[in-house]
């Protein structure tokens, strides 16, 4: 490594401009982190042209084959630490006090690593305050998790053809049921108009995209599909419809214990298979509308960088470090 690069606060690959040497020469451009090879494209990279200038992929463990593409059909190549990292010394066995020394380092690897992606979202964010209502940015930052890897660039899309002021304005006045059929309607999802909760829910599992969106549906899940997690939105945007959603959830940061909170961050977040869309015994089958994992995913990666960015630094960054590693 001649020049490491600069941390990227911003949207895109992580460090920019680095500058390596290789075997096969030098190498100069932008390096992407993962834990995994294969989030590469679990998060759309392939697909992003932000991501046209990286040279390296670095990660911890290499669990994929498939090469890692660019937007404009360049090949990246991939380094996975762990197998330097576990490398037994030269010259014998390792001693019996190796195998914690190695657990350790990946220990502290592994955390230096996540705060590092932890404060380049804490950037991001405070970049966009500058120029955006922070409310706004949450809500947003909340769509695209809900969308996952195949459908984050549709919930983008949808939450700046519905802003959050005017859903909050709609879901005080007509309730989820409201803010759910204006979301379905910005989206252009098409449904049947439903005559029970339960036709609502059968509906929601197999939409036609139109209006300019594109939703990808094959592939994905039922329980993840976009109009389910609108659905959950919905509930959400309901939930905290007194206060407003940034200061619903700034203050479960706030409230959450330090030590332990990880389940009340979650729990913020959680929304369950309600009496509201369906009968009880379907309701016993279902899945929560926004489970516990996802729950997790969107306290770490969204809230908590986004409440560290909003002036809660010492709360939010102190919650992350207690919490325990997702899935």
């Amino acid at each position: 490594v001649i020049f490491p690069g600069r941390r990227n606060g911003l949207g895109g690959p992580d460090f920019r401009r680095a500058i390596l040497t290789t075997p096969q020469g030098e190498l100069r451009g932008d390096v992407e982190l993962h834990l995994r090879s294969s989030l590469w494209r679990d998060h759309g990279h392939q697909r992003d042209p932000a991501y046209n200038s990286v040279v390296l992929h670095v990660v911890m463990w290499h669990d994929s084959s498939i090469p890692v593409c660019l937007n404009d059909g360049k090949q990246v190549p991939t380094v996975a630490l762990a197998p330097y990292i576990l490398k037994q010394r030269k010259g014998g066995k390792p001693s019996a006090r190796e195998p914690c020394r190695q657990s350790r380092c990946i220990g502290r690897l592994m955390d230096t690593l996540g705060e590092a992606r932890f404060m380049a979202r804490v950037n991001r964010f405070q970049d966009r305050f500058a120029r955006e209502d922070p409310a706004h940015v949450l809500y947003e930052g909340i769509m695209e998790a809900l969308g996952y890897s195949r459908n984050q660039e549709a919930f983008k899309e949808l939450a700046q053809r519905l802003p959050l002021r005017d859903a909050e304005a709609v879901v005080r006045d007509g309730g989820w049921e409201a803010v759910y059929n204006l979301l379905l309607e910005r989206g252009g999802l098409m449904v049947s108009p439903p005559t029970s909760g339960r036709e609502r829910w059968e509906v929601g599992t197999g939409l036609t995209s139109q209006n300019g969106i594109r939703w990808q549906q094959q592939g994905v899940r039922p329980v993840n599909q976009p109009a389910r997690r609108l659905l959950a939105l919905s509930h959400l945007l309901e939930r905290y419809a007194t206060a407003g959603l940034l200061p619903g959830l700034t203050d479960a940061v706030k409230e959450a214990a330090l030590d332990g909170g990880q389940k009340e961050l979650e729990s913020a977040l959680i929304v369950s298979a309600s009496n509201e869309l369906i009968s009880t015994t379907v309701a016993k089958r279902q899945p929560s509308l926004l489970g516990r994992e996802r729950a997790g995913e969107i306290a770490v990666n969204i809230l908590l960088p986004f409440a560290c960015a909003y002036g809660l630094e010492s709360q939010a960054l102190g919650l992350y470090r207690d919490y325990a590693p997702l899935a």
